[in-house]
């Protein structure tokens, strides 16, 4: 299911129409060899969640055996595969008769219609239950710097105050909580972090500045070469790669 909607929501950002025509249609392929797979009490629930109407009724005509009908005026309103016409399926009483891989058809081109329509981009929503997880695999884990992860992992060490400002104010710039933020630090330092936290956060629109990574190196702060600027730039993945 998450999949299902990654996968909509990366074809909604392509911008050729014909790229995405030539993925939805494998993609209805796939899905009407599963419908085709399917007991036909089944194949008649699904489309019926597609909003198809159908009904189970059996007719053997010209050879061949025909399990399930639809209204008449139902079947010319009904979007339908090219080969599907109304002059090669028995009409008995008011009813169209079709085949299991018929209707089969018609499911999957309502799944490759519907795809279609939601990867134009302008009706697409994804559930609001998905979107985080979905987000998750769209948006992988950031890394936390090394020099910020050796601040908070100090467990016995009391923190000094430039190196809780330093930590804080990073998990603030990326979007942390103060509770969040909290409960990064161990124990020992929770009690100072929450001061710092309410002393930084005096006043109106406070707003504090990660230290670049040449402050964070005169105050002894820093343990690798990152070869970024500061912090951030190694959070959000902005390393230099030479």
């Amino acid at each position: 299911m998450i999949t299902f909607y990654v996968v909509l929501i990366l074809l909604s950002g392509v911008k050729e129409r014909a790229v995405i025509k030539r993925y939805v249609g494998e993609e209805a392929k796939h899905f009407l060899g599963l419908l085709s797979n399917e007991e036909l009490e089944d194949l008649i629930s699904i489309a019926s969640l597609m909003g198809i109407r159908v009904e189970r009724r059996k007719l053997t005509y010209g050879g061949s055996l025909f399990e399930v009908a639809l209204k008449f005026t139902d079947f010319l309103k009904l979007e339908r595969p090219q080969n599907l016409k109304l002059s090669s399926r028995p009409v008995v009483g008011g009813y169209v008769f079709l085949t299991k891989r018929d209707l089969a058809e018609i499911c999957s081109l309502r799944v490759k219609e519907r795809m279609l329509s939601w990867t134009s981009g302008a009706n697409f929503r994804v559930p609001e239950p998905l979107t985080r997880e979905v987000m998750k695999i769209l948006i992988p884990p950031r890394e936390i710097p090394p020099c910020i992860r050796n601040i908070v992992e100090r467990a016995r060490d009391p923190l000094t105050e430039e190196e809780l400002r330093a930590a804080i104010v990073f998990y603030l710039n990326i979007g942390h909580s103060k509770s969040a933020i909290l409960s990064v630090f161990n124990d020992q330092n929770r009690a100072k972090v929450m001061s710092e936290i309410r002393r930084m956060s005096t006043g109106r629109n406070f707003r504090y500045i990660v230290y670049s990574c040449e402050k964070m190196k005169e105050l002894g702060m820093c343990i690798d070469e990152c070869k970024t600027l500061s912090p951030l730039q190694f959070y959000f993945g902005l390393r230099d790669s030479k």
